[in-house]
């Protein structure tokens, strides 16, 4: 309903609990005042107190409104004791005021009077809450009404909206995402990090990343799709292709990447502009149309791509999980050994320093004065190096070759609390402990705790190489979560 009546500059909302009334407003473009040639009606009577009376069902006409049919504002009319609608027109030099009462069953006294002044569109109503085995708005109702006005601050261009008088700290749909994601924090504690894209007049794209499997966040026309749709499939499909390009060209022999192994892991938000488009329900919470028929295309940038890495870190994880799983006895030999490469490069003249982890050069730049001064180069594995580095990595074998040592049996567990599927609890447990545990040393200004650079045993790689992720990356450790269906400990 709140769609239907905005065409939108400034909208208020204004829900009353005290006396059981709702107020929306908004100037723009108004209804035109005027009588329509054929139902000899005022158009706002047409569309407010009659139904199957919108102009927006003519489907060979493509239009990226809400409504089609007219349905939700006279609907809203039907479950009220009271609707009243004023609109003026400046075109046709008209204000219509008209009020309906016992759920659109009498229509009262029409008003009409010469306006001059700036379009606007003002609807109050009272629910009919005995519908709603209701007695009052209770604050459920008012609250999910108040998150639609922060949707449509969010969903819309240019509009300032208010709600009770206040104007929502809303500015487009980038500022919109940041509610969603306020005082959330990676396992280092820095703010999670969002790529976002405003690809064309039509899409706009935001993702960061998910512990709690795959989530979406969607309009369609300013419509919230809370059940997602074939609008949220085009764009999480062609970001999890990518992705999964990314993955085989940089682990060409390695273990495939399923595609829901990925999806599992993505948080978007999704803002798009869809001619007619079509919902499996009245309620619109799931956008049916085929993309074919969107009238637009939502293609992302390589930025948008590239900014959405995968960590190496998972890899080494899944390699320890099928080892342990398929032949055990071969970590208990000590077989398996990592090489490792920088993944940042500080230089200033020619002074040159390489980090191996993100809490080492944190540790740097902290008690490194004009650290702003020094060249910082982030690598994404040896694709980045110059060919001089990588003969430089192999001629000192000692230093970049690292033997993972197994200790006993607490090994083992370590290995089953990261990728059983049985320890669920346990592995959410040790994972909010630690993460804790890094923010507050990072609050108190203590050093990051560290593995063993010559050798490292598996549970520490297991309790801090997992965590130690370039915030450019993936939570690599609840990527184990997804696949531990091909090995489960």
């Amino acid at each position: 309903f709140f769609s239907a009546i905005c065409s939108l500059k400034n909208t208020l909302f204004h829900p009353s609990r005290e006396n059981n009334t709702i107020s929306v407003w908004n100037n723009g473009k108004g209804i035109p005042v005027v009588e329509h040639k054929v139902e000899k009606v005022y158009v706002p009577a047409l569309i407010f107190g009659q139904l199957l009376t919108s102009s927006n069902y003519d489907d060979d006409e493509k239009k990226v409104t809400g409504g089609r049919n007219g349905y939700g504002a006279k609907l809203c009319n039907i479950f009220s004791t009271k609707f009243t609608v004023e609109t003026a027109c400046r075109e046709y030099k008209k204000l219509f005021k008209q009020t309906w009462t016992d759920n659109m069953g009498k229509a009262g006294e029409m008003k009409l009077k010469y306006f001059d002044g700036e379009d606007y569109t003002c609807v109050t109503f009272q629910p009919d809450l005995s519908k709603f085995k209701m007695t009052i708005l209770d604050k459920d109702i008012v609250a999910l009404m108040s998150r639609r006005a922060y949707d449509i601050a969010g969903s819309t261009k240019d509009v300032k909206v208010f709600l009770n008088g206040k104007r929502l700290p809303v500015k487009g749909f980038r500022s919109y995402v940041d509610l969603y994601l306020k005082d959330k924090v990676d396992e280092t504690g820095n703010a999670l990090k969002v790529i976002h894209e405003e690809v064309n007049s039509r899409w706009e794209v935001c993702l960061t990343l998910s512990e709690k499997g795959f989530q979406q966040v969607s309009f369609v026309n300013s419509i919230a799709t809370t059940k997602g749709g074939r609008h949220v499939d085009y764009v999480a499909d062609q970001i999890v292709n990518k992705l999964i390009e990314v993955v085989k060209k940089k682990n060409k022999n390695g273990v495939g990447v399923k595609p829901f192994q990925v999806k599992n892991h993505m948080w978007i938000f999704v803002n798009a502009l869809i001619e007619n488009p079509t919902f499996d329900s009245q309620t619109k919470e799931n956008m049916t149309l085929q993309a074919k028929s969107f009238g637009s295309t939502c293609k992302l940038s390589e930025k948008f791509i590239k900014g959405v890495s995968i960590d190496g870190s998972h890899i080494k994880g899944l390699l320890i999980n099928f080892i342990h799983h398929n032949w055990p006895s071969l970590l208990r030999h000590n077989f398996l050994e990592e090489f490792i490469t920088p993944i940042i490069k500080a230089s200033k003249n020619k002074e040159e320093i390489a980090f191996y982890s993100i809490p080492e050069f944190e540790e740097w730049k902290n008690s490194t004065q004009n650290y702003n001064s020094w060249k910082i180069k982030y690598y994404k594995g040896l694709g980045t190096s110059t060919s001089k580095e990588a003969k430089e990595y192999f001629a000192d074998m000692a230093k970049h070759r690292i033997g993972f040592k197994y200790s006993g049996p607490e090994d083992d567990a370590a290995i089953t609390l990261a990728f059983s599927k049985k320890k669920v609890e346990e592995r959410k447990e040790w994972l909010t402990n630690f993460m804790e545990d890094r923010r507050q040393r990072k609050l108190h200004g203590l050093p990051e705790v560290k593995g063993l650079r010559i050798q490292r045993n598996l549970i520490s790689f297991l309790s801090l190489g997992l965590f130690s992720v370039s915030l450019q990356h993936a939570r690599a450790v609840h990527s184990f979560e997804s696949v531990t269906g091909l090995w489960d400990s």
